[in-house]
């Protein structure tokens, strides 16, 4: 397999993240319908997910493409973090205070379907911690 800095010397425009984030959500679902070797799609989609959660979040844009597609990897990520029964507590809290900035701006919102669809991501999120805390 190709490295990043490899991809990234192949494509100068940057898109290598655009493939992994694709790779990753391949992994994520061969992990989820594989039972028997899914913890290593998992691992190897949260391992893809990680870098590009960071590089998207560092990234700043008033464009709502880039928030959704900023709602997207960190609705995604979290979902993988909880698959692998690790921590998402970060993750969710990140998306929670994008999800909020985008609703309170005056002049870009997200798609109500958009706004809806993350809001039930969280909600699933936020009632497996409430299941978590107590067991």
């Amino acid at each position: 397999p190709l490295s990043n800095s490899q991809l990234d010397s192949m494509c100068s425009c940057g898109v290598s993240w655009v493939l992994g984030y694709n790779l990753s959500i391949l992994c994520a679902f061969v992990g989820l319908r594989i039972p028997d070797s899914g913890c290593y799609y998992l691992r190897k989609a949260m391992a893809l997910l990680g870098p590009i959660q960071r590089t998207v979040s560092r990234r700043k844009s008033s464009s709502l493409f880039w928030t959704t597609l900023k709602l997207a990897v960190l609705n995604n990520y979290a979902f993988v973090l909880r698959e692998c029964s690790l921590d998402t507590h970060n993750v969710t809290s990140n998306m929670k205070i994008l999800l909020r900035s985008t609703a309170e701006a005056d002049e870009q919102q997200l798609d109500p379907i958009d706004a809806i669809n993350f809001q039930r991501s969280l909600d699933i999120l936020n009632m497996n911690d409430i299941v978590a805390a107590a067991a």
